[in-house]
Order: structure tokens, then C-alpha cells, then sequence
């Protein structure tokens, strides 16, 4: 026969175990390299327990609960030896981060902010320090309106070790605009090239410089047409050949002149090889 003793021992383990199924507390001790945590319930602390991530398979997750951090320790049967952690509970020292339903932020100790408003359709990132995509194949962007970006204290880069970099609109303009500093164009070991069905046009409201070797011209050449007249100066020989050069109407090659009455001759030289 069960005595009273006996049913009172047996009522106060089942006590204790559904008391310990659900426990509330806080991270006390972490061994993160093991991936364990101790948890303080109350006057009770918890052995070394895994806690709960949301995948540990093929796929694996990590983001490890912190010191202090309210979390949830499930025992089954009762057994906090055999509890695991659930992060977390919000509290007075770590408040929710939002107050609306649509929105899925997540908050960090240094300032940083990873947000997305399903009402305003908006996915919002702040970084305070920088951020590192890595890609083995393609990176892809496409957007229904604006691309933009936008840095600004340092440079923008854009480099292709490799490849090429291209920039293409099917119906409207590509606009490269510097405000305040300079457009630097450098081909290393290569060439640059500049192409186009209609004009290309360089303006400049104090000079434009060429520098090289050789500079190569094909095609007609017009000089002072525009708002800032014509003239110049060249510095050095100049070798024209298979044609005339014409000045006002007078030609290099067969002008004459006027000497004592008589016309002279045309000058020697040019196309006869004289």
C-alpha cells in the first residue's frame, strides 16, 4: 500500500518537472566554440545546454545569443539536463526594435540595420562600416526605375580583372557627371575608343588637351565654327601631301606673284616632286 509519505514524494517530482518543462531566464555563461549556453532560472542554474538555431543540417545557421539575453529553456520530461535554449524573449533592458506588424527589422549592438516594410515595399540596409558581396558567377541588378549610387567622402570603383565592364541604355542617355572634381579615363596597356552613329562632341569652357606620339586624324577638318571663333598656333614642321593647301582662296601650290610687271611662275616643289 502507497502511503501518504510516498504519494507526497511522487506529487512533489511531478511538481518539479512540469515546473522545469518551460522555464524563463537569463544567459549567464556562453562557451560559443561548443555552442553551449548556462542559464540562470532564478536561484537554479542550467548545465551546459545547446540552444535552438533555425538550421543545422546540409544548411547550417549561426547567430549566437548573448549574456543576458532572455530565453526560453525547454526540458523534456521535465529534465533541465536534457533542456534546450529558445532565443529569445524581448525585455526592459532589450525592447522590440518595431511596432508594426509589416515590418522585419533586425537590429544591431553597432548601429546597424537590415529592413524590410512589406507595406512600403522597401528593403532598407545601414551599414556603419562595409560591406562585402562575393560572387562566383553573375551579379545581377534590374530595376523598374533608378539605379543609384551614390558615395559620399570616397571613391566609387568598378573593376573587371578580367572582362569587360559595359554600360548600355537601349532608349535614353548615359550621363557621367563630376560637380566639383575631375573624369579620369586610363587604358593601362589598351586602347580607349569613342564611337558613335551621330556626333561626338568635347566641350570645354577653357582647353582641351591632346598629348601624344602621333595624333591621327581622318576625315574633314573645320575650325572656327563655333562661339569661340577660329585661328592657332602650331609649334614645329608641318609635311602636307596629295592635295593643295588653300588660304583664302589662295592656293600654296599654284598662287603667283607680281615682280617688276611681270607674273612668276608657280612654286617649285609639291605634287611635280620638283
Amino acid at each position: 500500500m502507497v502511503g501518504y509519505a510516498d504519494l507526497s514524494r511522487a506529487y512533489a517530482d511531478i511538481s518539479r518537472k512540469l515546473e522545469n518543462t518551460l522555464r524563463i531566464g537569463k544567459i549567464c555563461e556562453a562557451d560559443y566554440g561548443k555552442a553551449r549556453l548556462r542559464v540562470e532560472l532564478g536561484e537554479v542554474t542550467t548545465g551546459w545546454l545547446p540552444w535552438i538555431t533555425t538550421r543545422a543540417g546540409n544548411d547550417i545557421s549561426w547567430w549566437a545569443p548573448e549574456l543576458g539575453e532572455q530565453v526560453m529553456v525547454l526540458s523534456p520530461g521535465g529534465d533541465l539536463a536534457q533542456g534546450v535554449v529558445l532565443p529569445a524573449i524581448y525585455q526592459t533592458a532589450s525592447p522590440a526594435c518595431a511596432d508594426r506588424p509589416t515590418i522585419d527589422r533586425i537590429t544591431y549592438e553597432d548601429g546597424a540595420i537590415i529592413e524590410y516594410d512589406k507595406a512600403a515595399h522597401r528593403l532598407y540596409g545601414k551599414i556603419p562600416g562595409s560591406a562585402l558581396l562575393e560572387c562566383k558567377y553573375d551579379i545581377e541588378a534590374i530595376a523598374g526605375h533608378d539605379i543609384f549610387a551614390n558615395s559620399l567622402e570616397g571613391d566609387i570603383d568598378v573593376v573587371a580583372d578580367q572582362g569587360q565592364i559595359t554600360l548600355r541604355t537601349v532608349s535614353d542617355n548615359i550621363n557621367i557627371i563630376a560637380e566639383r572634381g575631375n573624369i579620369n579615363m586610363t587604358a593601362t596597356e589598351g586602347k580607349i575608343s569613342c564611337r558613335a552613329k551621330g556626333e561626338v562632341g568635347l566641350f570645354s569652357e577653357e582647353a582641351i588637351r591632346q598629348s601624344a606620339p602621333k595624333l591621327i586624324s581622318d576625315g574633314v577638318i573645320e575650325n572656327g565654327t563655333g562661339q569661340y571663333g577660329g585661328g592657332g598656333k602650331i609649334n614645329g614642321p608641318i609635311e602636307q601631301t596629295n592635295g593643295d593647301f588653300v588660304s583664302d582662296g589662295v592656293s600654296l601650290q599654284h598662287h603667283k606673284h607680281k615682280e617688276n610687271g611681270d607674273v612668276t611662275d608657280e612654286p617649285v616643289g609639291g605634287n611635280d616632286g620638283n
